[in-house]
């Protein structure tokens, strides 16, 4: 039995060390992973910030333009209506009877 129990000591030592590198890669695998992740994370952080300046940049753009082109746009013309030469003539309705509605022109 003695003579048996050292290879099977050397093979535990082997599994032993085996499981130790298994636990080792996995570490190595999520730090990485981590990583990559922040990396990520902080890219998209980046690209967002980036969306945001370009953004207030073209509303800043906008409004500049805005207030130009307002600034060069010509005042509406006032609506100039025919007038008259003449007083006009109004009509309305002689008040002799209640019944009776003929026009009198008064001018």
């Amino acid at each position: 039995r003695e003579a048996l129990q050292a290879p099977v000591d050397a093979l535990q030592v082997q599994v032993w060390a085996a499981e130790a590198r298994v636990t080792e890669a996995q570490q190595e695998q999520t730090k990485q992973l981590a990583q990559h992740q922040e990396e990520a994370s902080k890219a998209e952080h980046a690209r967002l910030r980036d969306a945001e300046d370009h953004e207030a940049k073209l509303e800043a753009a906008f409004g500049q333009l805005r207030t130009e082109v307002l600034a060069q746009a010509q005042p509406p013309k006032p609506i100039i209506r025919n007038k008259p030469t003449s007083p006009r003539k109004t009509r309305t309705f002689s008040p002799r009877s209640s019944l009776s509605l003929e026009p009198v022109l008064e001018g």
